[in-house]
């Protein structure tokens, strides 16, 4: 990303005004205003005249005085006092001249410039002569082999001195130089380090998140390029088939393994075929994980968009398309289970897909369409050599020399070996022992095995690995960097922890929002347990956005790993319930949950954890209650009874009037009071109902003023069930 100058964000660098810099460039013929963007050739000029500029920020004026000896000497004033030295000349003491002759001439002294220079000379300091040497040595010029580096919003001279393979001490001399004093692990922005490093002929570049087909490297590409192995993502909606292709072609029964056949979260795997290896991405096609199929999409080459030939588009097909879209990734479409696909499917296929602006090379577009059956392996052979075509087509290259970048595609707690994280390598080769950055973790790798569990002691770009060895555990998505020490891992873990927390908006609550706030809703407090960060993630988000009307998800806690005993305690004091996918109860927690009688469900089918959450969300709000209509009577006259208050002499107009039951009582159109019937009277007989046809006199409890023509309408409520 190139940077942008103006004079303020040059003065904001470089310590000179705005004013002064415009000054500059008007010296040179250059006229700009103060708020314009500047362009190179500007920025050349000013950078050459910083580099021209004397290094210590005193004003000084030069004269020829001349001493007994011959020599000369130069007069030094202190600057203004507004202006503050960023160095200052060491004082030097004085060789006493010889004392001069009777008949010695005394020279003259030189005149002042005729241009007053403003100098306050500081009381305690007075003017100082210093002896000019005749010929100074000049310290060797700072240089780096490097060329050209990538680095983010703020960096430190630590992490400086290790991508300019620079020495700490050269690098701080540099910007000391420049009236710069700083530590090893004073933040530095972009803008002072590009400024900077750049009179080091040294490019920089702010580091942006992955370009379609390129790999990410945080330093320069080091070594020689090498072809890179393509990684391909298969994408598609559920049950399409997207599992099995990849079990037909590394020839094991990963479908066979999967709850309800969903892959609940990202697998990566490398395959060995005629034309070379080529890395499978398997995401998941329920709804849920979305934002793993487009984690997906960011890390890959190639993206195989599967579609059934049996079920045509569905969301997830749809989405999978907008996923390739917005990043730009090359598509090749498989058609699957071709063995019962029927007449004339495949056409409707093509035919939605350019509805979609996915026009495929039967229909005069450049995006390949192969027909597969992953049960009879037809046409999977063709898919491979497109793949492979593909592949050379966008010319894809690594560079294995350069410093280790990889991207985490999953990310869980392992029992036995703690934080365990699927990696992606993108550049670089990555060494059993290395010291990484992912995240707000970091670590040496302690272990690191490929997709079938074997161990490794190096792997290239392009191949996805498991390691161990990096805390606290991060999140699916999140880059990694290599270090060359483990200090320097450490302060790039803090940075990222750091900036993590400042993104976080703080809202602080005012009258307007009191008087604005919604009514509160039924909370159903939760806690959520997952095996995998990916899946945590498409959980929470799924659960967050069940819209229940008049109630809602409370997230209280939602972790990776089993459910333990301080899950149980939390649910214990909070009334909540523990919803684990894919993860088991600890020994310790098992007592717990029936000693506090906390209610802790197990799920390995996403589709049953959301129906449990919703049925949950619909009983909090109570039994749903139904009513039935039993008659109705209009009201003839009015009596008053000493014992039994008012009754209303009515008749029946239809159904049944029944004791105990519930009376509504309209006045033309609206609806005056609604209770109980407290009492059913035909003449002295106290009866239990009236039926249609019949008069009787109804007493209604803690209603007193009815009138001749009301209507009572006679109901009764029962729970829905």
């Amino acid at each position: 990303m190139a940077v942008k100058f103006t004079l303020d964000r040059l003065s904001t660098v470089t310590g000179i005004s705005p004013d002064e810099l415009k000054e500059l460039l008007k010296s040179r013929g250059v006229s700009v205003d103060t708020d314009n963007e500047l362009t190179k050739e500007q920025v050349d000029i000013i950078k050459d005249s910083i580099k021209n500029r004397k290094k210590v920020s005193v004003e000084t004026k030069l004269g020829t005085q001349a001493t007994a000896n011959g020599s000369q000497t130069l007069i030094t004033r202190r600057a203004s006092a507004s202006v503050k030295p960023k160095l200052t000349l060491p004082k030097r003491i004085k060789d006493k001249p010889p004392a001069q002759s009777a008949n010695t001439k005394k020279p003259a002294t030189p005149k002042e410039p005729e241009t007053p220079v403003e100098a306050i000379p500081s009381p305690q300091e007075e003017v100082t002569p210093v002896e000019v040497a005749p010929k100074p040595v000049k310290k060797p010029e700072v240089t780096s082999t490097v060329s050209a580096i990538e680095l983010n919003d703020e960096t430190s001279l630590a992490e400086l001195a290790t991508k300019t393979k620079l020495s700490e001490t050269d690098l701080a001399q540099v910007f000391f130089n420049h009236g710069y004093m700083i530590k090893k692990n004073d933040p530095i922005d972009f803008d002072t380090a590009a400024l900077l490093l750049d009179t080091l002929n040294i490019s920089t570049q702010l580091k942006t998140t992955k370009a379609p087909n390129q790999v990410i490297a945080n330093t320069p590409h080091e070594g020689a390029k090498d072809v890179k192995t393509p990684v391909v993502t298969i994408m598609g909606h559920v049950d399409h088939g997207k599992t099995s292709l990849v079990d037909y072609i590394r020839s094991t029964k990963v479908a066979a393994k999967e709850a309800g056949g969903i892959t609940q979260h990202i697998g990566a795997y490398q395959v060995k075929t005629s034309r070379g290896l080529i890395t499978f991405l398997d995401t998941p096609g329920h709804e849920a994980f979305s934002a793993m199929r487009g984690r997906g999409a960011n890390i890959t080459d190639i993206i195989i968009l599967i579609i059934a030939a049996n079920d045509g588009l569905k969301p997830q097909t749809i989405e999978s398309i907008q996923h390739a879209k917005s990043t730009q990734t090359p598509m090749v479409v498989a058609i699957t289970k071709m063995d019962i696909a029927e007449s004339g499917t495949v056409d409707q296929i093509l035919s939605e897909l350019a509805s979609h602006a996915v026009v495929t090379e039967a229909w005069g577009g450049d995006v390949p369409v192969a027909k597969i059956s992953s049960k009879t392996g037809e046409g999977i052979d063709e898919l491979l050599e497109l793949i492979s075509l593909q592949s050379e087509l966008l010319e894809l290259s690594a560079f294995p020399d350069a410093t280790v970048s990889a991207r985490v595609c999953e990310a869980k707690i392992d029992r036995g070996r703690g934080a365990v994280i699927t990696l992606l390598i993108e550049s670089g080769t990555l060494k059993k022992g290395d010291i990484l950055s992912i995240g707000p973790g970091y670590g040496k790798v302690r272990t690191m095995v490929n997709a079938l569990n074997k161990p490794l002691k190096s792997a290239p770009p392009a191949t996805p690995v498991e390691i161990t060895g990096i805390s606290p555990l991060p999140k699916a998505g999140d880059s990694a960097q290599a270090y060359p020490d483990e200090k320097s891992a450490r302060l790039a873990a803090e940075r990222f922890s750091d900036s993590s927390t400042n993104n976080k908006s703080k809202h602080s609550l005012t009258l307007d929002d009191l008087f604005n706030k919604e009514p509160e809703k039924l909370q159903l407090n939760l806690i959520l347990k997952a095996d995998t960060h990916g899946s945590l993630e498409a959980i929470s988000t799924i659960l967050n956005d069940i819209n229940e009307e008049g109630t809602e998800v409370n997230l209280l806690d939602a972790q990776v790993g089993s459910i333990n005993s301080s899950d149980v305690t939390l649910a214990a004091s909070t009334q909540a319930e523990i919803i684990a996918f894919h993860v088991s109860i600890e020994s310790t927690a098992k007592k717990l949950l029936d000693q506090q009688t906390v209610s802790a469900k197990q799920f390995k089918i996403i589709y049953q954890l959301i129906d449990h959450v919703k049925e949950s969300l619909v009983r909090l709000k109570g039994p749903i209650m139904k009513e039935t209509s039993l008659g109705q009577a209009e009201v003839k006259a009015v009596f008053r009874s000493s014992k039994f208050g008012q009754i209303a002499g009515c008749i029946v107009t239809d159904g049944t009037i029944q004791r105990g039951k519930m009376a509504r009582i309209r006045r033309k159109d609206d609806i005056i009071f609604e209770g109980d019937i407290a009492s059913i009277k035909r003449e002295k007989e106290t009866l239990t109902e009236a039926r249609k046809n019949t008069e009787c006199g109804l007493g209604i409890k803690n209603f007193a003023e009815a009138a001749v023509g009301d209507k009572i309408e006679c109901y009764m409520l029962e729970e829905d069930v």
